[in-house]
């Protein structure tokens, strides 16, 4: 009978259940919320290692006949907040006719971050055909 009274009496109150509720989901909630915001950061780094990429090769193949200009480039495209775990690497591939292929690699090391656990490394390349005076066109 007793078990039955004190089970009536917690069912018939319903003071501080909603701050028990908050009380259980806010972490959850908080921890979401920064792990989105990280995430978001971590994606549009990796937008800007692309885009760097693509710029670099793009003017590897259009004009630039030092690899020190289309590095330049590729730094300058990717901006320079975190510039410093930035390293590009230009090479040239042989492709098909008389001209090759500008290869440009760029790699970038995040800082580190406590919701995704460490320092985090992300790289993407570039790909254009070369054309002739370019960094690897064709030399007449």
């Amino acid at each position: 009978m007793r078990i039955r009274r004190v089970l009536g009496f917690l069912m018939r109150n319903s003071g501080g259940g909603a701050a028990l509720e908050f009380a259980l989901v806010a972490p959850l909630l908080i921890a979401l919320c920064l792990f989105a915001v990280t995430a978001a950061g971590a994606i549009v780094d990796y937008r800007r290692v692309m885009v760097a990429a693509e710029a670099g090769a793009d003017a590897g193949a259009a004009s630039l006949a030092h690899e020190a200009d289309i590095e330049a480039v590729a730094a300058l495209a990717f901006g320079e907040r975190g510039s410093e775990g930035l390293s590009v690497d230009v090479t040239c591939e042989a492709g098909g006719g008389s001209s090759g292929m500008v290869v440009v690699e760029v790699s970038y090391t995040a800082p580190e971050t406590f919701m995704l656990g460490g320092a985090m490394t992300m790289s993407a390349r570039g790909v254009r055909a070369a054309r002739s005076g370019s960094h690897c066109g064709a030399r007449s």
